[in-house]
């Protein structure tokens, strides 16, 4: 039986630690410059933007309520319903969580925002019709339902300047969709949720999973609690 050797494949990506020093700096002079040049809404010369995340602290872990949550990181998005106790539990319903591939067409610059977050929304359409029985069903009249609040994790350079508001800077990860560089993704979904009837999910935050990362910490360092994010 052939075998295969990997070597030389290896050979080329295996850094000595000379060269681990000198990427750790380049990376520290990155950020530095990200910071100077774009003082946290990015810049087009910053190869690490440096992004203001608006996060002023970790979660407490007693937050109660319902959630939703709506995650576009690359080719896939999922949809997440979660109701959190009070304690740091929550519910572990894998009924409430939906994953589904972005097509290809509508990463194209053929395709439309409005048709890339229509679609977002109709899928979330699909999770509340997976969960029959639940909050949607329970209130006939949309006016009547209760808002449950929505973290959007839109893991694209975007200038932020506020919480849930901030400006599409460029495309990366293959998306090349017309109509959103510019342009507030969080305003997009919004926009598209209430084209399909869903008045009472309101976007809240609009975050990266590196600041997820952050929230979900049980910090109790006052400094870090009350010094705002850059995010990378």
């Amino acid at each position: 039986m052939a075998t295969c050797d990997f070597s030389e494949t290896l050979a080329s990506i295996d850094l000595s630690f000379d060269k681990t020093v000198e990427v750790k700096e380049f990376m520290k002079a990155q950020f530095t410059k990200g910071l100077e040049l774009g003082n946290g809404h990015g810049h087009k010369d910053a190869q690490i933007k440096m992004l203001n995340s608006y996060i002023m602290a970790p979660a407490t872990g007693k937050e109660k309520g319902v959630y939703y949550a709506v995650d576009i990181g690359g080719t896939n998005l999922r949809i997440i319903r979660v109701e959190l106790f009070g304690d740091g539990s929550y519910n572990d319903d894998h009924n409430d969580e939906f994953k589904v591939g972005i097509p290809k067409k509508l990463m194209a610059p053929e395709s439309t925002a409005e048709e890339l977050f229509d679609y977002i929304a109709d899928q979330a359409v699909v999770l509340f019709n997976r969960n029959e029985g639940k909050e949607p069903d329970q209130y006939p009249d949309p006016l009547q339902r209760p808002f449950f609040p929505v973290g959007f994790t839109f893991s694209f350079p975007c200038s932020q300047t506020a919480v849930n508001r901030g400006i599409l800077m460029e495309w990366t990860k293959g998306f090349a969709t017309s109509g959103c560089v510019g342009k507030d993704p969080a305003v997009l979904l919004d926009d598209a949720f209430r084209l399909a009837g869903l008045l009472f999910l309101p976007v809240i935050g609009r975050w990266t999973w590196v600041t997820i990362a952050f929230l979900l910490l049980n910090v109790n360092d006052a400094q870090i609690q009350h010094r705002n994010l850059d995010l990378i």
